[in-house]
């Protein structure tokens, strides 16, 4: 399976946009975790912004930065929405409200706890009706969610929409996810490349099978650390390759093994 990565957003600390972050892909920066701007949602109506939560804030800033044309998002036929553990900051406020003799459970956190609400929002701030997929499986996550996308481009044969983004669990949630920084990482994956296109991909859905390579880490070693924070991050050896126009295979994580993604500048 073959495709063209036509967009790219990109979100984390010390990581703000894909201008930014190009010295750093390259390997002609050093990598320092910063705080994050206040990320804006201008695209969903006042209501709707109100109500979403800082991983939906991420999920959304990536895809806008990956699609910025508004003839682009019209031509997206699916998407797929990857998180490895879901909005754990509604999950946490859920258990904590269970636990009170007087339970109240506000309506919008009780909507924002699915696994799919980032991709509800999305909908709502494009006025798409395409099908969504949200996908989850731990650190292997971000090639899982790679992996699904590649075979819905195959099979619709238009444009679909890749995000995987994860946000550190709070206490005493984190005792059980080693999720330290948050990141999302958006791709348009296209059949054909445009002006805009950074890169060739492909994915052979049997190269797994059997294979014994370690998972790919990054080129410039001080992405490392944020690399090994999220899972949604298991992508930044990939995004390395494309920026560097290297020609390669790369090994994500995929269940209990590795999936073999070669780039093709």
């Amino acid at each position: 399976m073959h495709a063209f990565i036509n967009g790219v957003g990109l979100m984390a600390p010390g990581l703000e946009g894909i201008e930014s972050s190009m010295p750093l892909l390259a390997g002609d920066a050093v990598w320092a975790s910063k705080d994050i701007q206040k990320l804006s949602l201008d695209m969903l109506p006042a209501n709707e912004r109100r109500r979403t939560t800082r991983l939906i804030k991420y999920a959304l800033c990536v895809a806008a930065m990956a699609v910025d044309e508004p003839n682009t998002k019209s031509s997206i036929a699916a998407s797929v929405f990857a998180s490895s553990d879901g909005d754990t900051e509604i999950v946490d406020k859920i258990c904590e409200s269970l636990c009170h003799s007087d339970v109240f459970l506000s309506p919008t956190l009780f909507h924002n706890s699915v696994h799919n609400a980032p991709a509800g929002y999305w909908a709502i701030a494009t006025g798409s009706c395409a099908p969504s997929t949200s996908v989850s499986a731990a650190d292997a996550s971000f090639g899982s969610g790679l992996m699904e996308s590649m075979v819905q481009l195959d099979a619709l044969e238009a444009d679909v929409l890749f995000v995987a983004y994860d946000c550190q669990p709070p206490p005493p949630l984190d005792v059980k996810r080693d999720i330290t920084m948050p990141f999302a990482v958006a791709l348009l994956l296209g059949k054909s490349p445009c002006d805009s296109t950074y890169s060739g991909i492909s994915i052979d859905p049997l190269a797994y099978q059997g294979s014994a390579r370690e998972e790919a880490r990054c080129q410039n070693a001080s992405l490392e650390l944020l690399r090994c924070a999220n899972p949604a991050a298991r992508s930044l050896p990939l995004l390395e390759s494309v920026f560097r126009k290297q020609a390669g295979d790369i090994n994500l994580p995929y269940g209990n093994t590795h999936l073999l993604v070669s780039v093709e500048p």
